[in-house]
């Protein structure tokens, strides 16, 4: 021995250093015996217990797929025999204090410790953290690879960390194969990925020799095989967290995480992160179908189940909200989880029927609605399924006509759901669309019939009556409540009218939109928004009307009923393409 011996160099096994402090310490008289004999007692005790684990676990396999290659045992076996070796000397050192056995059992520990790290030894999360991965040993292996790229780490460090995650796959893959539960299907493909990736793992010892050109791909192939291995474990954990009481996978994830968090295994932070995590995917889930109910269609059930859906929804985020606050007050959560269980049983029900609605409500919604009768078309179609009429295509390469009324047909016929009127303002409209589309008008007539009938829309919206006062003296409470009730139901109709008018005054100007880009898909949106804010002006001037018609009837007028059908101004003529003034309603 060296007159430094005194002095130990770290190596790289931790345990091997700590064995050293110790025998330094006690060498030097700053340590107690007994302190060291307790610690080589348990490092003897680890010695047996991998031994055992190792063999017992991996040792022989029926179907050979969990064994470890004979290579790696025996490597093992020597490793753990080397440090056996290294603890008996120091084991002899504390009871005779002889000084050829610290030798011995220094410098076998350094040999040891600097070959690489020993079979039960792991890495703390600092060192796994660094690296291109998720995987902390695979960033280890990857700095070791570097470092002995380097020359600054041996081959036999690598080796040793080679047949260590190896080790751990193989044993993981064994502990997961006793397992008895209802995912058997998940969990072969978790065992098949573990084998895989230590397969993966255990050849790059093969391709050392070859230098570092030849590590590279095969380390490349080693972190492919990890993220498998990864998302394996993944699935796996999922399919194990969402096993619970409620219909909903994210309801029992949480309700498992809850539980985890109660007994010490779930960190509080992580527990709140999953459950902004969780309201954050019902508040999405909720827009998502808000914004499929939103689509133009013609299904009443989607609105009827909407209703049902947000309820769910709603009542999901108020046992969030509990569960939240019982974490803060460290209070039971049995309330929010009846309540959780509860709404996810209702939303399952309630979205697998919105789901195929509004499958079919998104198709309606990128068809094409006919300006003539309302019926949705194909965009691809040519003319209506349902009327014949000339059809708007956005399809490249197919014709670009919008609406092209037939002979003998007149244009104010109601719309074959009998809601939209098709006024001589807007055939006007829809056949200057057409003949843009045609190509048989030009720009700056197509721009003076937009300019037009957006002046229409603009003249309408100026010149709206205002709110009629009712004088209520003279008449009993029950008159002066449906007064009242009348009152705000033209008020509503007339912000409907309003709203539809301004909605108009959009449709006009994503319709001029053509004449810069050439994109036919202006029309097909123009179309579809100046169909639907008519459809909601007429809808409301219909019901204001009808308020009309009850209030005459109650006063005794019943003979004097406005007809909604009825077009005004019937010898206005025919409009001109330049200097259009039709003074009628839109």
């Amino acid at each position: 021995m060296s007159d430094n011996m005194g002095y130990v160099p770290p190596t790289i096994s931790p345990v091997c250093n700590m064995v050293l402090d110790y025998l330094e310490k006690v060498h030097a008289g700053e340590a107690d015996d007994r302190q060291l004999a307790a610690l080589l007692v348990d490092q003897a005790a680890s010695i047996a217990r991998t031994r055992e684990e190792i063999l017992a676990k991996c040792g022989k396999d029926e179907s050979g797929c969990l064994e470890l290659p004979p290579e790696v045992i025996e490597e093992v076996e020597a490793s753990l025999d080397e440090y056996g070796s290294c603890i008996d000397e120091a084991v002899r050192y504390a009871n005779e204090r002889n000084e050829e056995a610290y030798e011995k059992a220094v410098e076998g520990l350094m040999k040891v410790g600097c070959d690489g790290r020993l079979p039960f030894e792991g890495y703390t999360p600092d060192e796994g953290r660094m690296g291109p991965t998720a995987m902390p040993m695979l960033n280890v292996l990857i700095r070791l690879c570097d470092g002995f790229a380097e020359e600054q780490v041996s081959k036999c460090a690598i080796r040793r960390t080679i047949f260590s995650i190896v080790i751990n796959a193989r044993v993981a893959a064994y502990e997961l194969d006793q397992r008895q539960d209802d995912y058997q299907y998940e969990r072969d493909i978790l065992i098949g990925a573990y084998c895989n990736f230590a397969d993966t793992v255990l050849y790059l010892k093969d391709v050392l020799d070859n230098g570092v050109e030849a590590i590279r791909p095969e380390l490349e192939n080693i972190v492919k095989a990890g993220t498998t291995l990864r998302e394996a474990v993944e699935n796996f954990s999922l399919s194990m967290a969402s096993k619970g009481p409620s219909k909903i996978d994210q309801t029992n994830i949480i309700l498992n995480l809850f539980k985890g968090l109660r007994e010490g295994g779930v960190e509080k932070e992580a527990f709140m992160a999953a459950l902004g995590t969780f309201q954050k995917n019902m508040e999405g889930m909720l827009r998502e179908a808000e914004s499929i109910a939103a689509l133009p269609h013609n299904c009443d059930d989607i609105t009827a189940e909407m209703g049902g859906l947000r309820t769910a929804i709603e009542e999901h985020l108020k046992a969030a909200d509990m569960i939240a606050e019982a974490v803060e007050n460290e209070t039971d959560i049995e309330e929010a989880t009846k309540l959780l269980v509860e709404a996810g049983d209702r939303l399952c029900a309630c979205k697998e029927k919105f789901d195929a609605i509004g499958e079919k409500a998104v198709e309606e919604a990128r068809q094409i609605p006919c300006v003539r009768c309302g019926a949705y078309n194909d965009p691809a179609s040519r003319t209506c399924s349902q009327c014949g009429a000339r059809m708007i295509n956005s399809t490249p390469g197919a014709s670009s006509s919008t609406v092209d009324f037939q002979e003998g047909v007149t244009h104010d016929q109601d719309s074959a759901g009998g809601e939209l009127v098709m006024t001589k303002n807007l055939v006007i409209l829809f056949e200057a669309v057409n003949k843009m589309a045609e190509g048989v008008s030009t720009p700056e007539e197509y721009g003076h019939v937009l300019d037009w009938f957006r002046g229409l829309v603009e003249d309408n919206l100026l010149n709206m009556p205002p709110e009629p006062e009712v004088d209520v003296s003279g008449f009993n409470d029950e008159e002066i409540a449906l007064i009242h009730s009348m009152e705000e139901q033209v008020a509503v109709a007339r912000a409907d009218i309003e709203a539809g008018a301004h909605d108009m005054i959009e449709a006009v100007e994503t319709l001029r939109l053509y004449v810069d880009d050439k994109n036919t898909a202006h029309f097909v949106d123009g179309v579809r928004a100046l169909r639907d804010s008519s459809i909601k002006v007429q809808t409301a001037a219909r019901a204001i009307e009808e308020l009309i018609n009850s209030c005459r009837a109650q006063a005794g007028l019943g003979g004097q009923e406005v007809d909604p059908d009825k077009e005004e101004d019937e010898d206005a003529g025919e409009a001109e393409s330049s200097g259009i003034e039709i003074p009628e309603e839109i």
